[in-house]
């Protein structure tokens, strides 16, 4: 049996969403892909804190007004 990687299959069908939005799948994309789609909160800001266009993270997206005590936890 294999361990279990992913939260749950949203978290998972966010994770491989997003690396094909960004055409990459290297190790810094499937780390930050992974990181953000653990809750639902990220996973629902995930436009906020990366620009996939310009395949970049947000930094304004990490002080963003949705933040709660919860999300700042689990990005530190």
């Amino acid at each position: 049996m294999q361990p279990r990687i992913f939260r749950d299959e949203e978290h998972e069908r966010f994770y491989y969403e997003s690396l094909r939005r960004a055409n990459c799948t290297d190790a810094y994309h499937r780390a930050v892909f992974y990181v953000l789609g653990i809750s639902w909160e990220t996973r629902s800001h995930a436009n906020e804190l990366f620009d996939y266009p310009n395949d970049s993270i947000k930094p304004t997206g990490l002080s963003a007004a949705w933040q709660t005590s919860s999300t700042i936890q689990q990005a530190v």
